[in-house]
């Protein structure tokens, strides 16, 4: 008895194939961070945790039953050159 194992390779995983779906998902998320920066009303914001509270943030993000989007944010650029 022999066996045969071969890798089993999904229709329409061609390179071609992953390399639209990078480009879209590069594009959804542009467009995702265009909407925040230009309509932030449209977005349910569930908390905002400073960078450095980047763990209590993921905690957060990972509640069951949470609704809304977890922020990480950064106080503004003070005084320094742009």
């Amino acid at each position: 008895m022999s066996i045969i194992i071969k890798r089993w390779k999904p229709a329409g995983r061609t390179p071609a194939h992953l390399g639209r779906v990078r480009l879209q998902r590069a594009e959804d998320v542009a467009f995702a961070v265009d909407l925040a920066r230009t309509s932030p009303e449209l977005l349910e914001v569930a908390a905002r945790y400073d960078l450095a509270d980047v763990m209590a943030a993921v905690e957060h993000a990972r509640r069951p039953g949470k609704s809304g989007t977890v922020l990480l944010t950064s106080p503004p650029e003070t005084g320094g050159a742009r």
